[in-house]
């Protein structure tokens, strides 16, 4: 499944976004979507989630009506590393 993934800065500032393949993990395994996520996407570098600066909001790909928009928060994702 594609799926659109967005970055914020804290101030709610778009900062970047693409489109991220991630399988056909779904949003009911958390952990799993997340580290989907973490894995597939390209849009910043690695050391991303140690930071804990960016909101995080996932939202269909093109032509998807499986999937709603969700938002994670910055601290969710601290400690993930890619696999």
């Amino acid at each position: 499944m594609q799926i659109q993934v967005d970055f914020y800065r804290l101030s709610g500032k778009w900062y970047a976004g693409g489109l991220v393949e991630i399988g056909d993990v779904g949003l009911h395994q958390k952990e799993d979507f997340m580290q989907a996520v973490v894995d597939a996407q390209q849009i910043l570098v690695d050391s991303w989630t140690a930071h804990g600066e960016y909101y995080v909001v996932t939202s269909p790909g093109k032509d998807d009506d499986r999937f709603v928009n969700v938002l994670f928060l910055p601290h969710q994702f601290q400690g993930m590393k890619r696999k």
